[in-house]
C-alpha cells in the first residue's frame, strides 16, 4: 500500500485490513494492525518515502486523520530535505579538507625530494606520508631486484619486521601483477587473496 500511495502521490486509508483487497493480510496480522493511514512524502514532485500510522482496531483511523498526518508529513519532508542538504554540505567540506591535506602532503614530499636528504630518508618520509594521506595503517616500498625474480624492502612504516623483510616472489605477490599490468591494484580484503 505504501508503494501505491507513493506512486499515486495520494494518501491511502485502510479502515479494515481484513476486508481491503489492497492489503497483504498476512503482514498486517503479523503486525497486529487492522487499520492504517499512509501519506506519501513528496518534495518538489520527488518521491522521498511515506509516513504511516496504524491502529489495532478496524475503523481506528478516520478520513479526518489524513489532514493531521499530511501536516506531519510536510514536517518530515522538510526535516529529511534539510538532513540531505546538510549531509551534502558536510561531504563537500570534508572533500575540500581532504584535498587541502593531500595538496599540503604532496607539497611536503616535493620539498623533501628537492632537499639534500638521503634516499633512505626520502623513502621513509614517503611511507609515512602515504599512511597519513590515505588513512592507511602501514606502508611498504619494495623494489624488484635487477637480476632476480623477487622484491626487496626499501622502506616501510608501521609494518611488522617479520613481514617487512620477507623476500617475496612477484609470481606469488600481488605487486608482480601490478608491475606486469602497470596500473594500481586495490585489494579490499587481503585475507581473501
Amino acid at each position: 500500500v505504501g508503494g501505491l500511495a507513493l506512486q499515486m502521490g495520494e494518501s491511502i486509508l485502510i479502515t479494515d485490513s481484513e476486508t481491503d483487497m489492497r492489503v497483504f493480510t498476512e503482514v498486517t496480522r503479523m503486525a497486529g494492525v487492522r487499520s492504517f493511514l499512509v501519506v506519501p512524502l513528496l518534495a518538489e514532485n520527488k518521491q522521498i518515502g511515506t509516513i504511516t500510522v496504524a491502529n489495532d482496531e478496524p475503523g481506528g483511523l478516520r478520513p479526518e486523520d489524513e489532514l493531521l498526518l499530511t501536516m506531519l508529513a510536510t514536517g518530515a519532508v522538510i526535516a529529511l530535505e534539510n538532513a540531505h542538504y546538510y549531509r551534502e554540505e558536510r561531504e563537500r567540506r570534508q572533500e575540500a579538507e581532504r584535498r587541502r591535506v593531500v595538496a599540503e602532503g604532496l607539497r611536503e614530499i616535493l620539498s623533501v625530494l628537492n632537499s639534500n636528504r638521503s634516499l633512505e630518508e626520502i623513502l621513509n618520509f614517503i611511507t609515512i606520508q602515504s599512511c597519513e594521506l590515505l588513512g592507511a595503517s602501514s606502508t611498504l616500498i619494495r623494489r624488484k631486484q635487477d637480476h632476480a625474480n623477487e622484491f626487496v624492502l626499501d622502506a616501510s612504516f608501521n609494518v611488522h619486521p617479520d613481514i617487512a623483510h620477507l623476500a617475496i616472489s612477484p609470481i606469488l605477490y600481488e605487486s608482480g601483477l601490478v608491475l606486469r599490468q602497470r596500473k594500481p591494484m586495490v585489494i579490499p580484503d587481503i585475507k581473501a587473496v
